[in-house]
Formats: C-alpha cells, sequence, structure tokens
C-alpha cells in the first residue's frame, strides 16, 4: 500500500508538528481538531515556521506554496475517510483515545493505519 494521505487529529503543537513535516515531506495532510481556533492556530505557527525558512534560505517560497496546498484542515472526523494513516495527537486521555479510536475504525477502510502519539500511555 503506498502511503499518500495522512490525517492527523489534534492541532496542538505535536499534531500541528506531525502535519508539517508531513506536508515538507510531499504527503497530502488533513489537519483536524475539535476546536477550528485551534487548528487556525496550528495553521498560522506551521506558515510562520516556513516564512522563518523563507528567509534564511533553507526554503523557497515555491516549496512553502507547495507545502501549504497540501494541507487540507477541519473540524469532523468523518474528512478522515480516505486517509491512508492517521496520527492521533490529542490529550493524553486513555478514556478519550479509546472512544476517538473506535469512531476513527468505524470511519476509515481496513487498510488504513492507526497510530498515536502518545508517549505516557500504555496503548
Amino acid at each position: 500500500m503506498a502511503i499518500k494521505k495522512i490525517g492527523v487529529l489534534g492541532a496542538g503543537t505535536m499534531g500541528a508538528g506531525i502535519a508539517q513535516v508531513c506536508a515538507e515531506a510531499g504527503f497530502e495532510v488533513l489537519l483536524v481538531d475539535i476546536d477550528a481556533a485551534i487548528v487556525e492556530k496550528a495553521i498560522k505557527g506551521v506558515q510562520k515556521a516556513w516564512d522563518k525558512a523563507v528567509e534564511k534560505g533553507k526554503k523557497t517560497a515555491d516549496d512553502v506554496a507547495a507545502c501549504v496546498a497540501r494541507i487540507t484542515t477541519g473540524t469532523d472526523t468523518a474528512l478522515f475517510k480516505d486517509s491512508d494513516v492517521i496520527i492521533e495527537a490529542i490529550i493524553e486521555n486513555i478514556d478519550i483515545k479509546k472512544k476517538v479510536f473506535k469512531e476513527l475504525a468505524e470511519i476509515t477502510g481496513p487498510e488504513c493505519i492507526l497510530a498515536t502519539n502518545t508517549s505516557a500511555l500504555s496503548i
């Protein structure tokens, strides 16, 4: 299976960073959070990092434009239905994570890889 579309659930610091790196690697990225304001803040932060990289000569404006074009945002997990991989980066609460993974398993196809960014919980 070729990975083309990566979903990132959670637009906090970790989720935004994961989305940024995936877009830079050439993947189509869908960044979703339950709060539209958090998604907007994440995208502004990623854009700021890319603008700084352009200023330092590490990226071109065309590189950044291509990365921006690869990221789609939203607040509905149903948007993940065509994702090849979904990386969860939400609050460190096992009950919430279990609920989210159950929901993602119902939305996605059998080939979709569901992953977590947790470092504190035993999955």
